[in-house]
């Protein structure tokens, strides 16, 4: 870029931060980012800062995140900037780099409020409820700043209904209008098995916030959790823009590939830029039978730690090995999964181990190796169960060899993309159980609704 061009650009973008113009500001500056071959440290560290200054302004958390990435040290002096960037590094699954940004605030903190919550939802991802609620109630705090120590308390005391209520209210006592209350009550309705009306709860607070990434990335992951998958993919794709997080293009690719066909597998719009872009890229221009292409992402040149990092990955690769037949391949990844503590779907990855075993050694699943709870979610993982604890399962064993097992892993897991790219070309089963069968058309139904759907949207547009 000609240098007394970026210095005139510079200047307007200062300008247009001045006057409140913000948007405005990073759109030119989000320009000259791409349009630079080289930034000196001085540039690198004044364009920085005035992204940081933009978007914390539009609350624009991908800003922030790239600001994060591109300058990890600038964050650590504002730390208004570095709270809103722990939220987007936990939304996009990147626990280490939020731990990380906490720690370098240890013992400066002058927002004790917001690291509370943070410190004490750690101890309750880490299983560990007793010393989260021990921490939340070592302090109080004035007036609104106390209403996110009262709602994750009432979050942590979920399993006790009388005294998270009463938490909750206090929390809405101190801070009627804030926005996060509308989802820890959803939360709170889920872990009580009151999935319904979690359900209405967190649609109601995207519709009170369609434009907040991070509601609209709660409310995915109830559907996901749920197993509503057609609604978290059309959830997460409308909430698609150019300045969303790229990690969010890349939920949307891979949900779209597995459970439910969107449009929005091939959106109109590119990926906006960031490390994943051309991971996003190469799934779109996967053909629509693959799940993935080994070859193809050995060229992009992302590194070890960023490829490990998605679980997606692991699915598609592992999904890929089954539809070629690459079975030693496929138990060899299964074996070494990182993701297990938090499985997209554990009763799923389970079965395909159990599989897997079967086809290779006729070993039969051993007593437990399939949780009985799991029987309740489909007559062929009741099968599993059953076939575990030795009772006499022809059938399955039959099934489980055959070449309809991984489709019928999938359709029972309601994974209908990956049950259809998974089965025979001519989507013929005629030796298959009945459930099979029956399922499987109705996926061939479904896909033939939701392409036809589309298709419809696309025209009216």
């Amino acid at each position: 870029m000609n240098v007394k061009r970026s210095n005139r650009q510079e200047e307007m973008v200062s300008v247009l931060l001045e006057v409140g113009r913000s948007r405005e500001a990073l759109s030119i500056l989000n320009l000259m980012f791409r349009e630079a071959s080289s930034l000196t440290p001085e540039q690198k560290a004044r364009w920085s800062r005035l992204q940081m200054q933009g978007s914390m302004r539009l609350r624009d958390l991908p800003g922030l995140l790239a600001v994060y990435n591109r300058l990890p040290e600038l964050l650590q002096s504002d730390e208004s900037a570095s709270m809103l960037v722990i939220e987007a590094l936990i939304a996009t699954n990147q626990s280490e780099g939020a731990a990380k940004l906490r720690g370098a605030w240890s013992g400066r903190e002058t927002h004790p409020e917001f690291w509370i919550c943070y410190d004490a939802r750690q101890l309750l991802r880490n299983g560990k409820p007793d010393e989260a609620v021990a921490l939340l109630k070592s302090a109080s705090f004035p007036s609104k700043a106390d209403c996110g120590r009262l709602f994750t308390l009432a979050l942590a005391c979920a399993d006790k209904c009388e005294e998270s209520q009463g938490f909750f209210n206090h929390a809405q006592v101190a801070d009627p209008w804030n926005p996060d209350l509308g989802i820890v009550r959803a939360q709170i309705l889920e872990r009580t098995g009151e999935v319904e009306l979690a359900r209405v709860e967190f649609a109601a607070a995207l519709a009170a916030a369609p434009t907040d990434a991070l509601v609209r990335n709660e409310v995915v992951n109830f559907y996901l959790r749920q197993r509503y998958y057609t609604m978290a993919v059309r959830t997460i794709a409308d909430g698609l823009r150019p300045e969303s997080f790229d990690t969010f293009w890349l939920k949307t690719a891979f949900w779209s590939r597995v459970t439910t066909f969107l449009r929005t597998n091939e959106p109109p719009r590119p990926c906006p830029p960031g490390t994943l872009q051309p991971l996003v890229k190469m799934l779109h221009d996967l053909p629509a039978d693959e799940f993935w292409n080994e070859g193809a992402f050995q060229k992009l040149m992302l590194s070890p730690q960023e490829a490990s990092r998605f679980q997606e990955i692991f699915w598609l690769r592992l999904l890929e090995h089954l539809r070629n037949g690459c079975e030693e391949e496929a138990a060899g990844l299964l074996a070494g999964n990182p993701f297990q503590a938090n499985s997209f779907h554990p009763i799923l990855e389970k079965v395909l181990g159990i599989i897997l075993a079967w086809r290779q050694n006729q070993t039969p699943p051993s007593p437990g190796a399939l949780d009985a709870d799991a029987a309740a979610q489909h007559p062929f993982f009741e099968s599993i169960v059953a076939w575990s604890r030795g009772e006499p399962a022809p059938e399955t064993e039959a099934f489980v060899a055959g070449p309809h097992a991984f489709a019928g892993a999938c359709a029972a897991a309601s994974w209908v993309e990956a049950t259809l790219k998974l089965s025979p070309e001519d989507h013929a089963a005629p030796d298959a159980p009945e459930w099979f069968v029956r399922e499987l058309a109705q996926a061939l139904a479904t896909r033939s609704r939701t392409r036809a759907l589309e298709s419809c949207v696309a025209s009216s547009e």
